[in-house]
């Protein structure tokens, strides 16, 4: 009967937490999937002296999430992977660069030669130039 009542507690016992260091990675990583596994393979690389100290290991991993590879969820590994195979250690990639307009949307924002002539000749009229008369020689105040 006391072993019934030994079994019981033990299956509502809560389990242990994971080790600060562990938890303040997996926090910080972008991926959140996989625990269980990560923290197998954490506590496997902690256990063979390959993990680097967390403030190191963070530090990579910051400089890996601003790469240009990891803007897209699908080339981030999953936790256990990036431990399993020392990812920490890979060279990140170049930042990623903001999103600019297409050769297409700067040709329209440019507007047509047309729109830019007007442009002009509406500024050079107001400082009383006119870029387009060749009969001067470019100074304003001829």
């Amino acid at each position: 009967m006391d072993r019934d009542v030994t079994r019981d507690s033990d299956a509502t016992a809560a389990p242990p937490e994971p080790d600060a260091a562990f938890a303040a990675w997996f926090a910080a990583y972008p991926r959140q999937q996989g625990e269980l596994p990560a923290r197998r393979a954490w506590d496997a690389a902690a256990a063979a002296g390959v993990l680097p100290p967390l403030a190191e290991i963070l530090a990579r991993l910051e400089l890996q999430k601003a790469g240009a590879q990891w803007q897209n969820p699908q080339f981030v590994p999953l936790p256990e992977r990036y431990l399993r195979e020392h990812r920490w250690r890979d060279q990140p990639t170049p930042p990623a660069k903001p999103p600019g307009r297409s050769p297409a949307a700067e040709l329209r924002a440019l507007g047509s030669d047309e729109s830019r002539r007007q442009a002009l000749l509406r500024i050079s009229r107001a400082a009383r130039f006119d870029p387009f008369d060749e009969s001067n020689d470019g100074d304003p105040d001829a």
